[in-house]
């Protein structure tokens, strides 16, 4: 069964039911909110097996949107019932016939190979995480208890930080990941409207990144999901991002960036790299520091 934007409200149950079964019921796939928003538009497709009941048996989600001219489709969330195990050949199917595809991250070994058997070349992005003493602060509390709007000139630094995307951030996000789709960019980030998606800019040279503030497992961190200059300038975006977390009561940093800016990072022992997860990719698509928006990466923290 595919599930996508023409799926009536009322048809959600067993995909709900399946992500409750499968990824636990507090995640965001057991949502009706995250199925009503992800609808909203077209960008998602979610691919189902089932049996005579009517019991979701597997599941893979897709996001297709396009870079630089070149459409880019992403596999993400691919599993099955393990009573079920044989049920998901079917998306790796549709995974090896396509064209050129983008999956963004994979801890198991044996999928990896799979992928490599379809043509797909790993890509060079590093994992880290960065565990972060809570210090709550006003800012906390004008976020939680008020309009939840951040707004923060950080002299010290000469960066700004806003939870609010501007037209111009929306622009300057296309421009340098080459998405044609502001649209995508506005649906991707900001229709949520929890105000959870902060956007750090560096004024001396224009550097950026994207943070996603949430909930991992139950836990308050914050995720960084794109990002945007040389390594030294993306590691003290970083670092301002962790600052940030910390006033707002999180507990750690989860990065995910491309190698080319994480010498910097790999340097600093406050940094644990996460050698386990694997991204790939079949054809010749450069995103900068942003493909993963591409993908699912922040959902969780959007939506927990």
């Amino acid at each position: 069964m595919i599930y996508n934007n023409s799926t009536k409200k009322n048809s959600y149950s067993p995909l709900m039911n399946f992500a409750k079964k499968v990824f636990g019921r507090k995640c965001y796939r057991a949502s009706s909110l995250f199925y009503d928003w992800a609808f909203k538009k077209d960008y998602i497709k979610m691919y189902t097996t089932e049996i005579k009941s009517g019991e979701v048996t597997s599941m893979i989600q897709t996001i297709s949107t396009t870079i630089n001219k070149e459409p880019i489709l992403s596999f993400f969330n691919y599993i099955s019932d393990e009573e079920y195990k044989g049920a998901g050949l079917v998306h790796l199917l549709r995974i090896k016939n396509s064209k050129s595809f983008f999956v963004p991250a994979v801890s198991n070994q044996k999928l990896s190979s799979m992928y490599e058997k379809f043509g797909a070349s790993k890509l060079n992005f590093y994992w880290f995480k960065r565990y972060i003493i809570p210090r709550p602060s006003i800012i906390s509390f004008n976020y939680y208890l008020r309009n939840k709007k951040i707004q923060i000139y950080d002299a010290y630094y000469g960066i700004n930080i806003s939870n609010i995307l501007s037209e111009s951030q929306i622009n300057k996000i296309c421009m340098i990941s080459g998405f044609e789709d502001k649209e995508y960019i506005k649906w991707r980030l900001s229709s949520i409207d929890n105000k959870r998606v902060f956007f750090l800019q560096d004024n001396e040279n224009g550097a950026t990144i994207i943070a996603v503030l949430g909930k991992r497992r139950g836990f308050p961190i914050i995720r960084i999901i794109g990002s945007n200059g040389t390594s030294i300038t993306v590691k003290k975006l970083i670092d301002r991002a962790c600052k940030l977390g910390s006033s707002l009561g999180v507990l750690a940093c989860f990065v995910t960036i491309p190698a080319n800016q994480s010498n910097y990072l790999n340097q600093d022992k406050k940094f644990i790299k996460r050698d386990e997860i694997n991204t790939y990719m079949k054809g010749h698509i450069s995103s900068e520091g942003f493909l993963m928006l591409c993908g699912d990466l922040g959902f969780e923290e959007q939506f927990g």
